[in-house]
């Protein structure tokens, strides 16, 4: 049985969700206008938010390189040229994925919407909250992780508490501690 790489299983997710978020898309394309999809892409450019999924491809393309060269190491300049043509080729692709995902936004949020977003994150507050979300996502755990810790300490010791009650209210209650039996003799 052929052992299927992680570099495989990432190829077959992505290429999956690229599948789904097209045929999604291609979809509800038949109900958005020109003008709704220009605005959900200008939002997407604006909020950055296809910037995560840039080093896919070149990622994809190292890692493929990596596992080719590994089994034929004497083919490894060739195996480059090829793979990085390939990639080349398929870079003007990630238009498709912008505007598959610009589908998905305009699903969620009505034309006017979309401009509202755009001119909130185009704004110097926007682009403040934008630049300091990681920052703040960081220190919220951070809290959380705290607040979390305290109180599970306090649970454990409260839970510890009113064990110890229950326990020895049961001891107390134990009829044969309570009356100790008689020995006949």
């Amino acid at each position: 049985m052929k052992n299927i790489s992680s570099f495989q299983r990432v190829v077959a997710l992505f290429c999956l969700v690229t599948f789904l978020a097209v045929n999604i898309g291609v979809s509800y394309a038949q109900n958005v206008s020109e003008q709704h999809l220009e605005a959900a892409k200008k939002m997407i450019k604006v909020i950055h938010a296809t910037d995560q999924f840039d080093s896919f491809l070149p990622t994809a393309a190292r890692d493929l390189k990596n596992e080719l060269v590994s089994s034929d190491p004497n083919l490894e300049a060739v195996i480059s040229d090829i793979v990085d043509k390939n990639a080349l080729a398929l870079a003007k692709r990630r238009a498709d994925l912008e505007k598959a995902i610009a589908y998905v936004y305009t699903k969620y949020f009505s034309l006017e919407e979309l401009d509202k977003i755009t001119v909130f994150y185009s704004s110097d507050v926007g682009k403040k909250f934008l630049t300091e979300v990681p920052n703040i996502a960081r220190d919220s755990y951070a809290v959380f992780n705290e607040w979390s810790s305290s109180l599970m300490e306090d649970l454990v010791k409260n839970v510890e508490n009113d064990m110890a009650k229950t326990v020895r209210l049961n001891k107390l209650a134990d009829p044969k501690k309570s009356f100790p039996s008689k020995s006949l003799k």
